[in-house]
């Protein structure tokens, strides 16, 4: 899979290694080792862009493609250089914390 910065891909495989990474942070060992750490939800990713943040990469729930919000951060992330990943249902509940899973 071809997981350059400033592309969109879509994942629907658990298996994947970037969904794997991306699940590791739940823990903070992983957090550390890798210097990085997982913000979830919309208005904190909007905020991170505003503030000239670095995205390594932004899951974007599929089902919230078509939200206008969404649509512009998705956006602004591929034109800062971030992975962009089109996640389906089942990545986007295995990869969240939160009960109620944002786009």
């Amino acid at each position: 899979m071809n997981t350059r910065p400033g592309t969109i891909k879509e994942i629907t495989s658990l298996a994947n290694p970037v969904v794997k990474d991306i699940k590791a942070l739940a823990l903070k060992k992983h957090r550390d080792e890798a210097g990085l750490f997982m913000a979830e939800g919309l208005k904190l990713v909007i905020d991170a862009l505003d503030l000239g943040w670095t995205l390594k990469t932004l899951v974007v729930a599929q089902a919230a493609k078509a939200n206008p919000v969404v649509a512009r951060t998705v956006s602004r992330a591929v034109a800062a250089g971030s992975l962009v990943l089109e996640a389906s249902e089942k990545v986007t509940a295995a990869i969240t914390r939160r009960d109620n899973p944002q786009a």
